[in-house]
């Protein structure tokens, strides 16, 4: 009979983890598309708090390493998929964009995103003098693209 594994505190590892040299744990999982993917944690309970998000995830369909894009990007993808705006449309989009890009909101990673972020992106803009229809053009682009990462099923549900 194989004796179980255990960490350096003598708890019993699950399949897929494992303790490392420097103290730290990891969990190898095969992402939908059969590649290798690993999470980390400081300890064993914030690693396995990680794998439940994970599997739960897996099992919902949900695509984790897709929610890895950031905010900035995920917009960018959705404007590619955007065809026969006009050209003043399509320039104020792109001012939003860019101003998106330069935000911190616009470097957070989708799958991170909650309701309590946007609306402290939202106010931010405010703050910084920006009027309440350009806000409205903000939110304009930002839902649908979150819309469409929770249809493409890179998060749960949309927080916008």
């Amino acid at each position: 009979m194989s004796e179980k594994r255990k960490d350096s505190k003598g708890r019993v590892l699950k399949d897929g983890e494992s303790q490392r040299a420097n103290g730290t744990y990891e969990y190898r999982y095969s992402d939908g598309h059969g590649k290798i993917r690993s999470v980390y944690g400081k300890t064993l309970e914030a690693l396995r708090k990680k794998e439940e998000a994970i599997q739960r995830d897996m099992a919902d369909g949900i695509d984790y390493t897709a929610g890895e894009i950031t905010v900035s990007e995920l917009v960018g993808r959705y404007m590619n998929l955007k065809r026969d705006l006009s050209e003043s449309t399509r320039r104020g989009y792109g001012t939003v964009i860019n101003r998106i890009k330069e935000s911190p909101f616009g470097e957070m990673k989708v799958r991170t995103v909650k309701l309590s972020d946007a609306k402290t992106f939202y106010i931010s803009l405010h703050d910084r003098g920006i009027k309440r229809n350009t806000i409205g053009i903000f939110h304009s682009v930002l839902h649908p693209s979150f819309e469409m990462a929770a249809d493409d099923d890179m998060i749960r549900k949309n927080p916008l």
